[in-house]
């Protein structure tokens, strides 16, 4: 659908619910729209600030979840092979 929206009210209604998406936690999604909204207004100031916090806290997430993930690579590799409970297949 497109809708035949002012360039001020599009810009406004991005920048809006990209800070409601950083709020809850939605960086990546949040990044989308303040990038777009910023596109439509490039010298707003706000918007660049508020794109700036969705970026840093999204790189903070990334790196949580790649730690995490890395913590649980390890675990696994680390475990003895359990035996089968059940008879493999034969090729």
């Amino acid at each position: 659908m497109d809708y035949n929206v002012a360039k001020n009210d599009r810009t406004k209604a991005l920048y809006r619910r990209g800070s409601a998406l950083v709020s809850l936690k939605r960086e990546e999604e949040a990044v989308k729209d303040l990038s777009e909204a910023l596109e439509l207004s490039p010298e707003d100031s706000a918007i660049k600030r508020e794109l700036a916090v969705a970026k840093q806290r999204a790189q903070v997430k990334r790196e949580k979840q790649k730690k995490a993930f890395a913590k649980i690579v390890k675990y696994f590799n680390g475990q003895k092979k359990q035996p089968y409970l059940i008879e493999p297949p034969i090729h």
